[in-house]
């Protein structure tokens, strides 16, 4: 059985929060909502647009992979080996940007992009970054950093 462990950044201090997510409604006005994440210390009040699942599986140095980790793979597919990590609706994807005639995001299915024996091939996948504290990266898998020089 996999943990269910979420993520968050503080609005308080910017730190990672880790632990259970809570979406809780304003008593006084119910359009507003309230993002949390609960563990032993305590609660703490997170940016919700930092939330993030852990997805059940580690990088080779034992760090857990969540939605919005940037991971080098190791290998290329299409010349790419940076991915971030998102969920689809159903499944965990690894998106990468490829630069062709139409430019375009393309997504893997994650365990698909690891191969079905995840055991052998987590052990080279490495988190590098994630898409809220490295923006640059996050930008060179989007390609908005290929846009701009094809643009000049």
């Amino acid at each position: 059985m996999r943990d269910i462990l979420f993520r968050g950044k503080r609005i308080d201090d910017g730190d990672w929060e880790y632990g259970n997510f809570i979406k809780h409604p304003d008593i006084l006005d119910r359009t507003k909502k309230y993002h949390y994440i609960e563990n032993y210390d305590g609660i703490g009040e997170v940016e919700p647009e930092t939330v993030g699942q852990f997805t059940g599986l580690l990088d080779k140095n034992g760090n857990k992979i969540f939605e919005g980790d940037i991971i080098d793979i190791n290998q290329t597919v299409n010349g790419c080996n940076l991915f971030e990590i998102v969920w689809d609706k159903t499944q965990w994807n690894a998106r990468y940007f490829i630069e062709m005639i139409t430019p375009r995001l393309y997504e893997y299915n994650f365990n698909e992009l690891v191969d079905a024996n995840i055991d052998v091939y987590e052990k080279e996948i490495e988190i590098v970054g994630n898409i809220h504290d490295n923006g640059e990266l996050y930008r060179k898998i989007k390609g908005e950093i290929k846009w701009v020089k094809n643009k000049y």
